[in-house]
């Protein structure tokens, strides 16, 4: 009979040993965390600037001027995406400086403006940036630029891809009780806490043909409320577009003519720009508005619990377009979509602290007939028009 002195010998020799091979697997093979998040160094359009190094950084590691205010000065945090970071054009043509200036020349007060921003990030991200923000610095006020054409699936989705395949993954919120709940995967992490799980979850993703991040996600998409959707009939009267074209040459379409857009993002799993615009809408789309409404909801109150007010924008460019009807592929099917932002934003963000932006102008006002970002006009005229905004609001 095996006594209790030898079960507890067997259990603390083998407690010891996962102990040692933990720290073999940390130190010695030297086994990494799943990165979680990004900022500048590892923007996905950081390849643009014609920096190198770290200079344009700020103190939390995003594209920025360094962190620096005197006690009087009016300071305005910049929330967003690859708008905010801009990282095709010069530092000092950035919005934060472009919105500095033109707040200071309306207001009384100096104004300092500085962004907390990195290209594909959603509500998520910008929230913890905030967060990590006002424990070290103050502001007056908080503007979130808004890109309702990528944030309602950056918000939902753990990894930044809009492909079936796995993006990076990234701290994310999901809906628990009708209450948000998160961040998930706040900052690196080992998948299951230990090196040693990580590389057994390594070991089962090679099994399924899947690499962890891929593992990751779909274990984040079973738990959330995605439906089936039926393909819209009336789409196959529609003249086919492929992304390429699209980008290339829009100019040379008729704008009259309504077309399909043939598209390899995930559509049967709303993991695309072109949710929640979608027809006919199902519970995933209703899930992905309520969960950027809470998003939206907790910037405001980490901000108002700091003595800041806040407020949210979003640009329409002016530019002549025709209209994309449906989107979708032979595999997927085609599904109509009213992809109307006004619409959208409505349904998440109070009116009061909505704001929209019109940017007139021609292509002047993008990077690139293939870059649809603001170049420095189209970031000129949009912080003009937003300067003006919200001294008039004042």
């Amino acid at each position: 009979m095996v006594s209790k002195k030898d079960i507890a010998a067997v259990v603390v020799s083998t407690v010891l040993s996962l102990v040692v091979f933990e720290l073999f697997l940390e130190h010695v093979a030297r086994i990494k965390p799943i990165p979680s998040g990004w900022g500048w160094a590892g923007s996905p359009r950081r390849i643009l600037s014609k920096s190198t190094g770290d200079s344009e950084a700020n103190q939390f590691g995003y594209r920025g001027q360094p962190i620096h205010y005197d006690k009087d000065d009016y300071v305005v945090v910049l929330l967003g995406d690859s708008q905010v970071e801009s990282a095709s054009e010069p530092v000092e043509k950035m919005p934060e400086r472009l919105l500095e200036a033109e707040l200071g020349a309306r207001m009384v007060r100096k104004v300092k403006a500085f962004s907390l921003a990195a290209s594909g990030w959603g509500q998520d991200q910008q929230l913890q940036a905030l967060e990590r923000y006002l424990q070290s610095y103050r502001a007056d006020l908080v503007l979130v630029w808004s890109t309702p054409g990528n944030d309602f699936w950056e918000d939902t989705f753990v990894d930044r891809s809009p492909l079936v395949m796995a993006g990076p993954i990234k701290p994310t919120y999901r809906i628990e009780a009708d209450r948000l709940t998160g961040p998930i995967y706040p900052k690196d992490f080992y998948y299951g806490g230990y090196a040693l799980t990580q590389l057994l979850g390594e070991l089962y993703g090679k099994t399924q043909h899947k690499s962890l991040p891929q593992v990751i996600s779909d274990a984040w998409k079973a738990n959330l409320p995605i439906r089936p959707r039926s393909p819209t009939p009336a789409c196959e009267q529609y003249q086919k577009l492929d992304q390429q074209t699209l980008l290339t040459s829009e100019d040379k379409f008729d704008l009259t003519k309504k077309y399909r857009l043939e598209t390899a993002e995930d559509l049967l799993e709303s993991k695309t720009h072109y949710a929640p615009y979608m027809l006919p809408q199902n519970e995933m789309d209703d899930y992905q508005r309520r969960l950027m409404a809470l998003l939206y909801a907790r910037i405001r109150e980490v901000a108002s619990g700091h003595g800041a007010a806040m407020k949210v924008f979003y640009i329409t460019k002016k530019l002549p377009s025709f209209e994309i009807a449906c989107i979708g592929s032979e595999q997927s099917g085609y599904f109509a979509v009213d992809r109307n932002f006004d619409v959208a934003l409505s349904k998440v963000v109070p009116s009061d602290l909505l704001i929209n932006i019109p940017v007139p102008g021609g292509k002047e006002i993008n990077v690139s007939d293939a870059d649809r970002h603001l170049s420095t006009i189209g970031n000129e005229r949009t912080m003009r028009a937003l300067a003006e905004e919200l001294t008039r609001a004042r």
